[in-house]
């Protein structure tokens, strides 16, 4: 005879409920929950909690962990996320404003249409493969952030700081709009700027060697003792810029506008200036 079928398989055992399951506030930790008046969420685990539209305005969560949580149209204003992990977490049309976010881990973060306005005690926020593409950016300083991989794509900024910050060739600001924007001493190695419109930019001493700035608008560039060795400017504006003891060697400024740039002291050997426009008006350039 045939051999008996095998036993049904047991079922498996059921899911250990999240860690914040017991937690005082636990009522409140859902979309569109109130937490305004929870003092108990500093250092606790709230891994994949749903708090989607919530309220958390001026909230202490120093230290918490909120790794692949859904705060999405979640307002967090003045809410403290010093040390706070947010890894994978989803912040889409969040509203940031006047958070605190030094040495935040916000690594592979969902921040799509995000409000970022006030924010200044940011230092050392690790930004890597986060996405802010459609993001508004006002009034924030990110010293020494770690945006490798990061997209900044369509966005607008304005008074947006990132000094010392390190950038890399998974950078992108495709499409994207600054005002007053400072990178300078960042590493931006081959980050690409293409079809982005930047005012007033200060990149002293800044690094985009290989960087792609193919058809934008960088009027009144700092970029004073920067590198940009290697790096594409073609079909770009550069009005009024200064490049002053820039090292330039092997960069493309093809059918690139200069009118009124400065190149005094700047390392040009092998640079290609095929088609620049404005040429006669350019500072310092043999």
């Amino acid at each position: 005879p045939p051999p008996p079928p095998p036993p049904p398989a047991s079922p498996p055992p059921p899911s250990p409920p999240p860690a914040w399951h017991n937690h005082p506030c636990s009522a409140d930790m859902r979309p569109g929950g109130d937490l305004r008046l929870c003092t108990t969420l500093a250092g606790k685990d709230l891994t994949s909690v749903q708090l989607a539209e919530a309220t958390l305005d001026r909230a202490d969560m120093r230290g918490t962990v909120l790794d692949h949580s859904d705060l999405s149209k979640a307002s967090l204003l003045g809410a403290d996320l010093t040390n706070a992990s947010l890894r994978d977490a989803i912040l889409d049309y969040a509203d940031l404003t006047s958070v605190r976010l030094d040495g935040a881990v916000l690594r592979g973060a969902s921040m799509r249409c995000t409000i970022l306005t006030a924010i200044q005690r940011a230092a050392n926020v690790d930004f890597r493969g986060a996405d802010l593409t459609g993001s508004t950016m006002t009034d924030c300083s990110f010293p020494n952030a770690n945006m490798r991989g990061i997209t900044l794509a369509h966005m607008s900024m304005v008074d947006a700081h990132f000094v010392h910050g390190v950038f890399d060739t998974a950078t992108s600001f495709v499409g994207t709009q600054a005002v007053d924007a400072i990178f300078t001493g960042a590493s931006m190695r081959g980050v690409v700027f293409d079809g982005t419109r930047f005012e007033h930019t200060r990149m002293q001493g800044a690094d985009l060697t290989g960087a792609s700035v193919r058809n934008a608008v960088f009027t009144e560039l700092q970029f004073q003792d920067g590198r940009a060795d290697g790096a594409v400017f073609d079909g770009s504006m550069l009005h009024m810029s200064d490049f002053l003891g820039a090292s330039l060697i092997g960069a493309s400024f093809r059918n690139t506008e200069l009118h009124d740039a400065r190149f005094t002291g700047a390392h040009v050997n092998n640079a290609d200036f095929s088609g620049a426009l404005g040429i006669l008006r350019v500072f310092g350039l043999d």
